[in-house]
């Protein structure tokens, strides 16, 4: 999806753009499992994961207001290695979950509970920060948009800030949605069953990003 800078407005940029944001937050990726695992112990865990998930945004709207990520989609090489990496990451916070679901349901659900507030927080923004499919974002998708305004640097860091603020206000309800889901199935079953399936994907999407680098 490329802009052509000449054919907008600032202001339908920022409509076209909000567009954009609204469906690469509302599109499940890793971001989303995550969101919903730390919901899955407690509701308000999924809305400290969502703050970091925001950091996260308003991170790489500074690499891009600075050149950083122009920087890295002219060398294929770090391109290559961010991936790889973001990758890695994925699949190895995948492998954690799974191991502990596997160790059993009623433990899966107190050491959710049990996990400091804190810590989804800065897991969420770890895994933003090295999620290809946000990084991929911020190289193509932000800087096109960027252009349409002669100030493109601090353009681009309120377009981050679109795209933070979409990402508070869609997870935070996906977060008490699945508060509201936990009680009518009991937290007991529902956490153990979302630490696996949410691994598990998480080690899929890492190892589609790895594939891809082949």
């Amino acid at each position: 999806m490329l802009v052509d800078a000449q054919a907008l407005s600032v202001e339908a940029a920022l409509l076209q753009f909000t567009g954009a944001a609204m469906l690469s937050t509302m599109v499940p990726g890793a971001d989303t499992i995550l969101v919903l695992r730390a919901a899955a112990g407690r509701p308000q865990n999924g809305v400290r994961a969502a703050l970091g998930i925001a950091l996260g945004c308003l991170t790489w709207g500074l690499l891009t207001a600075i050149g950083v990520t122009a920087f890295i989609s002219r060398s294929p090489v770090v391109a290559a290695a961010v991936q790889g990496a973001g990758g890695a990451y994925l699949i190895y916070l995948g492998t954690i979950l799974v191991a502990k679901a596997l160790r059993g349901q009623s433990k899966a659900t107190q050491a959710s509970e049990a996990t400091p507030s804190a810590s989804w927080f800065r897991r969420a923004y770890t895994t933003n920060i090295l999620n290809p499919k946000v990084g991929l974002f911020y190289l193509a998708i932000v800087p096109s948009f960027a252009t349409v305004s002669a100030q493109s640097g601090l353009f681009a860091f309120l377009l981050a800030s679109i795209h933070a603020a979409t990402a508070i206000v869609w997870m935070s309800f996906l977060s008490l949605a699945t508060g509201r889901a936990r009680n009518l199935v009991g937290s007991r079953y529902w956490a153990s069953a979302l630490e696996g399936l949410a691994g598990s994907a998480l080690v899929v999407i890492g190892v589609a990003f790895l594939v891809r680098l082949l």
